[in-house]
């Protein structure tokens, strides 16, 4: 199981969002998208008392007319540390990823 560490530099507020339009519109996809991400342990269901930030869910559509599931995270970035570096050219940016 890989963990993914968010370096805060404060917590922020307790917010529950709405979701975009788009997903009402999509319910089935968003529904079939949400059981595939908990099958594959990329998402997990928590209680409500345990839930900070409640962010919003939106739906995405490519050219081809595919749809993706986003998760908007602006809220929660405004509270993240954030690490900024330079790269001089493209090799060394291969390296850091």
């Amino acid at each position: 199981m890989k963990v993914i560490v968010l370096l805060f530099v404060e917590l922020p507020e307790a917010k529950f969002f709405q979701n975009y339009r788009s997903v009402l519109c999509n319910a089935e996809f968003v529904s079939a998208e949400i059981s595939k991400l908990q099958k594959s342990g990329a998402l997990v269901e928590v209680s409500s008392t345990d839930l900070l930030v409640c962010s919003l869910l939106g739906i995405a559509m490519n050219s081809s007319g595919k749809l993706r599931l986003i998760v908007d995270l602006c809220y929660v970035n405004q509270h993240l540390q954030s690490c900024k570096f330079k790269c001089k050219n493209i090799r060394t940016a291969a390296d850091l990823f």
